[in-house]
């Protein structure tokens, strides 16, 4: 071939070049086209239902008052003796370092969206000792939770019923106390609940 129609076709696809990649730019810049919406997972629908919003607890009809846990978790609390790894005297109910909108909340029915984590379960497969957890992060997926994102469950014969059910939103009701928790001498946590139903969100 001769030398100039080798520079001429050269040529030819340096400006195809040229056009082609310009022409893909373009088309990646055009809105909605670079960053296309992706598909709604199931996990960030099911996040919905769990407001950010720190919700104050309201009476409703039936007598319970409704608790969000993000009001619950609204503050800092240190488990007694983390700073110093000195062991503590257990006092159950202490409320040092709880806030006093949260303290208001003790004694009361309340209801709570939450999720089920079984601590112990008897031979007929019910679950008979069990935390109600703030997300299936902290229940079921190993991330370490701060002592205001669980609800300890008072054993009793009624809890030591339930069967379990993991993985899935629950409604409990009881009695909600605020206050120090402790099994055995070891901090069990700050929230307890004398458990009287669960049901369906």
């Amino acid at each position: 071939m001769h030398a100039k129609n080798r520079i001429k076709n050269t040529g030819r696809w340096v400006i195809w070049s040229v056009i082609l990649v310009a022409g893909a730019l373009a088309v990646a810049a055009l809105p909605g086209l670079r960053n296309p919406p992706r598909a709604v997972q199931p996990e960030a629908v099911a996040s919905l239902t769990d407001p950010d919003a720190i919700v104050p607890p309201a009476k409703g009809a039936d007598g319970y008052w409704k608790v969000n846990f993000n009001y619950l978790t609204a503050y800092e609390y240190q488990t007694p003796g983390a700073a110093s790894f000195e062991p503590v005297q257990p006092v159950p109910g202490r409320k040092d370092g709880i806030p006093e909108n949260i303290r208001e909340l003790d004694g009361r029915s309340v209801r709570l969206e939450g999720y089920m984590m079984p601590m112990a379960m008897g031979k007929d497969g019910s679950v008979k000792e069990f935390l109600i957890m703030r997300s299936v992060q902290t229940c079921c997926y190993g991330a370490t939770p701060s002592p205001t994102e669980w609800v300890v469950v008072k054993p009793g014969p009624i809890s030591a019923k339930v069967k379990p059910a993991m993985d899935v939103p629950l409604v409990f009701f009881g009695k909600l106390h605020v206050g120090e928790v402790y099994h055995d001498s070891s901090f069990a946590g700050i929230y307890e609940l004398d458990f009287e139903r669960v049901t369906n969100p």
